[in-house]
């Protein structure tokens, strides 16, 4: 049941939404982050702290910060109680891609030069160089929520810029443990035992412990980048260029499609219980979804 349409003035590229789900953070290609009510969709602040778009938003834990990259490459910690920049985390290249694990201790970089650093979120001190990528430019990384995995896919170049194999390291001693199927975008189930990455119009979920490909599910569509894993491990969502949020479930069954974009998904968020998703849209428009999803 769609509930209901905020705005932005220019593409949405991220979303998240607080652990205690009370806010929704959306960063736009307008440059802002804005921070809304997820319960009755009022903008609550605007965040005017980058110079090109914003293309990740993240919670800590206790939804009291919010981390934010740019295009530029700056990555920033604010103040959600007052809407102040607390820190500058890091300088990163345009090219590099970031994420934060789930416990907000690490900050993981993919970088240009085919390796992964890891550095603690708070202090910046680089923890570990993950090396063995076979590819170029990373542009995609998950931390997996029970920390030992990090998964990192992108493209090589070299190749006539076909993507890269999917490379799985196992934290903490940064081994490579194995490879998977070289689709662009990589994301971790909540219980840390299933990778679902996609690309094209194809997705597919591996078994982490094991490399087995469990299923590869073909969409009809083009899927966009944006996609995510339900916290209570019922489904994942993912964009499609034709306006639709297409949600699966780990049997490689499809639950739902949610049809009120007039413009490709650019952006997807799922709430902590799974019961809330946020759809982004190429247009500046953010859809509020209240779902039932059966197991």
């Amino acid at each position: 049941m769609l509930k209901a349409t905020l705005h932005h003035s220019d593409r949405i590229l991220s979303a998240a939404i607080s652990p205690d789900g009370q806010f929704l953070a959306t960063g736009s290609e307008d440059s802002t982050v804005k921070i809304w009510s997820l319960h009755s969709g009022e903008l609550q602040q605007t965040i005017f702290g980058h110079s090109t778009a914003v293309l990740l938003v993240a919670f800590s834990p206790a939804s009291k910060t919010l981390l934010t990259r740019s295009r530029a490459g700056t990555v920033k910690l604010w103040n959600l109680q007052n809407g102040q920049l607390l820190k500058r985390l890091a300088e990163v290249h345009r090219h590099e891609s970031v994420a934060v694990s789930p416990d907000w201790q690490i900050l993981a970089i993919g970088t240009t030069r085919s390796t992964v650093k890891l550095q603690h979120l708070n202090s910046g001190q680089l923890l570990q160089v993950l090396a063995g990528y076979q590819g170029d430019d990373i542009s995609a990384i998950a931390l997996s929520p029970n920390g030992k995995m990090l998964v990192a896919s992108g493209l090589n170049a070299a190749s006539g810029f076909c993507r890269a194999t999917v490379t799985l390291w196992e934290l903490p001693g940064g081994e490579v443990r194995r490879t998977f199927g070289s689709e662009n975008y990589v994301a971790i189930s909540s219980d840390s035992q299933i990778l679902v990455n996609h690309g094209g119009q194809t997705i597919k979920l591996w078994n982490l412990q094991t490399g087995e490909l469990l299923h590869s599910l073909q969409t009809a569509i083009r899927i966009t980048s944006a996609a995510a894993i339900s916290p209570d491990g019922k489904y994942f969502a993912v964009g499609c260029f034709d306006g639709t949020v297409r949600l699966w479930n780990f049997r490689g069954e499809l639950l739902h499609t949610l049809d009120g974009h007039s413009s490709p998904v650019s952006a997807v968020a799922i709430g902590l219980l799974g019961e809330t998703l946020v759809s982004g849209g190429e247009n500046g428009t953010v859809k509020l979804w209240q779902l039932r999803i059966e197991d």
